[in-house]
C-alpha cells in the first residue's frame, strides 16, 4: 500500500469535507472552520500512522500537500490527485 492510498482510504472512510463541498479546491484559509482544520489534521495523522504501521514512509512532498490540505488550500481530492501524478498512478 502506497501513501496515496492510504490517504484516500483514511480520508474518504470518514465521509466528506467537513465544512468543504467535495470536488472544490480551496484557496481561502478562512473557508474552513476550525473543527474542519482540526478533523482534516485528525485524518492525516491517521494516514501517515497508517503508513508507519505498515512500514511505510511518507514522503516530503506528500507532507507538504498533506499541510496544503489541512490549511484548506486543497481539498481531498485535489491532495489524491497529486499523490497519484506524483507516483506515476495518472
Amino acid at each position: 500500500m502506497d501513501d496515496t492510498l492510504s490517504l484516500r482510504h483514511c480520508m474518504r472512510s470518514r465521509g466528506g469535507e467537513n465544512g468543504v463541498a467535495k470536488g472544490v479546491a480551496v484557496h481561502d484559509q478562512e473557508a474552513i472552520t476550525e473543527s474542519a482544520r482540526a478533523e482534516r489534521q485528525r485524518r492525516v495523522e491517521d494516514a501517515i500512522h497508517s503508513n508507519e504501521m505498515e512500514g511505510l514512509h511518507v514522503n516530503a512532498d506528500t507532507l507538504a500537500d498533506a499541510d496544503e490540505y489541512v490549511a484548506g488550500r486543497i481539498d481531498s481530492d485535489e491532495l489524491v490527485a497529486r499523490a497519484r501524478a506524483r507516483y506515476g498512478l495518472g
